[in-house]
């Protein structure tokens, strides 16, 4: 079988997986504070809703991991529920500053014999 060198071919475009979930959401365009929101069906089960919280925080943490190095943002994800009914009418992703947890002392907690490690 032979096989003929073409130059100057046209690469296409990507279809489906080739748009990074980026592109989807307008995580870069976003201040510290600011939201956006995302429609949920009347007719959606809290699996399916849990479903689409689950993939905007992937989403999140995607685009944080690798546009935010220094860690100084992070996101809030929650359905919102209507105050009447009760059910979740949309998914509200907020960007918010990111805040480490208390580092954690070396001391033992709930140790009664404190020169147990002296010599």
């Amino acid at each position: 079988m032979t096989y003929t060198v073409e130059k100057g071919v046209p690469l296409p475009q990507p279809k489906g997986r080739g748009i990074s979930r980026d592109a989807h959401y307008p995580f870069k365009q976003m201040a510290h504070g600011d939201s956006f929101a995302i429609s949920v069906p009347a007719d959606a089960t809290k699996d399916q809703i849990a479903k689409i919280v689950s993939n905007v925080r992937s989403a999140a943490g995607t685009w944080r991991y690798r546009n935010d190095p220094e860690n100084k943002c992070g996101f809030a994800v929650r359905a919102v529920t209507h105050p009447d009914s009760g059910k979740a009418y949309e998914v509200r992703v907020w960007k918010t500053a990111y805040n480490p947890p208390p580092a954690r002392s070396a001391k033992r907690v709930g140790s009664n014999n404190d020169d147990m490690f002296s010599a």
